[in-house]
């Protein structure tokens, strides 16, 4: 009991020591307004007590909050990324080499743009209902394959870039008639953000297309 008593008294006697030095505080900042503003010394401490006040419970908020202002977005963007991840399909990597020597760069390369051209389309406001998941997978992997061709073209090209125009004008090379500006466009797209990685960047400056890669699983 008695230390009961002494933990209430010390309590006590903090909450006055605190509760004093906030008074002298409100006073001391309303002499200092008096000095230069047209504040009695009652008006001025009343000022400086609220303004105490007001600190102090900003204090309180900050000191009080577990948790960082930002996480909650963080934690948001992450889960929204990981949703994105886990709804768009990917195009099986072998689907893109029959057998280790066939593990190329140029392999690899196509199954990136391909699964890049995949995603797009499952994101795409352009209508695909008419066609079954195989036939988009083997539409984005022939569209790969227009790409790549296109790419080793460019190796000493300034910028690295496709076009609408590239991808039509390969596939009338080969007899081929150019799919519509839409499908085409996606594709563009889809390639462009590909040739934001070094990896691919390298294989194309230096013509490694037919190097064996270590990248697929």
């Amino acid at each position: 009991m008695g230390a009961f008593l002494l933990l209430l008294l010390i309590i006590l006697v903090a909450v006055l020591v605190v509760q004093a030095i906030v008074l002298a505080w409100a006073i001391g900042v309303g002499w200092f307004l008096t000095l230069f503003l047209p504040f009695s010394l009652f008006e001025g401490s009343l000022l400086g007590l609220i303004s105490a006040g007001m600190v102090a419970f900003a204090l309180q908020r900050i000191l009080s909050s577990e948790i960082s202002p930002f996480s909650d977005y963080a934690d948001d963007d992450d889960d929204d990324l990981f949703d994105i991840l886990d709804d768009h399909e990917v195009i099986p990597e072998n689907r893109f080499y029959k057998d280790k020597a066939s593990k190329t760069w140029e392999a690899w390369v196509k199954h990136e743009i391909a699964n890049g051209i995949y995603e797009e389309m499952q994101d795409s406001d352009v209508s695909f209902a008419s066609m079954g998941k195989q036939q988009l997978q083997e539409l984005a992997i022939r569209l790969a394959d227009i790409g790549v061709a296109v790419l080793k073209t460019k190796a000493k090209n300034r910028t690295l870039r496709v076009t609408v125009a590239n991808l039509r004008s390969r596939m009338k090379k080969i007899n081929q008639r150019p799919y519509d500006h839409d499908i085409l466009e996606l594709a563009a797209e889809a390639i462009n953000d590909e040739l934001e990685y070094e990896e691919t960047i390298d294989v194309i400056r230096g013509k490694l297309w037919k190097d064996s890669c270590d990248m697929f699983d």
